[in-house]
């Protein structure tokens, strides 16, 4: 089994995508995102519409994922 990055924008996500476990009863993915002129890794949040990465010492969400 081989592991890439699939484009994906405002929370759609893969069904093979990599499970990163749940919060509050909610699925999550790996995912990253542009965000400050980088890629940053981060978690995508099933039931929300963006990714979500640390940055400056916080959790952010960026709806602008750069792939899933």
């Amino acid at each position: 089994m081989s592991l890439y990055w699939v484009p994906k924008s405002n929370g759609e996500y893969e069904s093979g995508g990599v499970h990163a476990g749940t919060d509050s009863g909610n699925e999550l993915y790996v995912a990253r995102a542009y965000h400050e002129g980088a890629v940053v890794p981060g978690k995508l949040h099933v039931s929300h519409s963006s990714v979500y990465i640390p940055y400056n010492m916080a959790e952010v969400s960026e709806t602008k994922m750069k792939n899933f």
